[in-house]
């Protein structure tokens, strides 16, 4: 079962909309936002970057279309492995 996005924004006190925008890669999610998204969906969302050109390669692959998850494939992921 796939948590509808209008649970998670109330759980995570977000307007809704934004997280579709997030979702959809319109924006990127604030790293308080994507802590409280680790904590909510038991995921890992940010990295510790070791240099400053590490941090600065990771970004730019997100925007190339690298295959990275949206939002919607974490919170139907996880709903995945809860019926295993």
């Amino acid at each position: 079962m796939k948590l509808p996005l209008s649970v998670l924004a109330e759980r995570l006190a977000e307007k809704e909309s934004f997280l579709e925008r997030v979702e959809a890669e319109k924006t990127h999610p604030s790293p308080e936002l994507a802590r409280k998204l680790e904590k909510e969906l038991n995921i890992t969302l940010l990295e510790q970057a070791e240099t400053l050109s590490g941090a600065a390669l990771v970004e730019s692959s997100k925007r190339s279309g690298s295959g990275a998850r949206t939002l919607g494939d974490i919170v139907e992921f996880k709903s995945k492995e809860k019926k295993k």
